[in-house]
């Protein structure tokens, strides 16, 4: 399977990036179609209370659920999560800034709320609060 295709082969260089790559389409459906039925039964069984992003591999995990996890690693660098309302999008856990590579905000401070989210920084009009930024960045 190695082999080029010119010597036979199917041309692949790496199977177990391949293999990842395969796993990590597998843990992409997961989360973009989870009206699915193996969806449904994963996040019963796995993640019943969290985001697919933030299961873990639980007690007793199947050799698939395992194997959808690897896959996972493989998306996870690359997603960036779509602020929308600000609701459900925490400040400084949720990997919602991108610039040239995705990340989070770093703040040197000791006092900080891990449960401040994005919402507390958007007025009504939609459009960002300087004020509570300023007070969110200074405090």
């Amino acid at each position: 399977m190695c082999k080029s295709k010119s010597e036979g082969g199917l041309g692949f260089t790496n199977l177990g990036n391949f293999k990842q790559a395969l796993l990590a389409k597998q843990a992409w459906r997961l989360t973009s179609i989870p009206q699915s039925f193996v969806s449904r039964i994963y996040k019963a069984r796995y993640y019943k209370r969290k985001h697919f992003f933030n299961a873990c591999m639980g007690d007793n995990p199947s050799y698939s659920w395992c194997s959808i996890l690897f896959g996972r690693e493989l998306l996870e660098p690359g997603l960036v999560k779509s602020v929308g309302n600000g609701f459900s999008t925490s400040v400084l856990l949720d990997q919602w800034i991108c610039d040239d590579k995705p990340m989070c905000p770093y703040n040197k401070q000791v006092h900080i709320d891990l449960n401040l989210m994005v919402l507390k920084l958007i007025t009504f009009q939609g459009r960002w609060d300087v004020v509570m930024l300023n007070v969110s960045i200074s405090s």
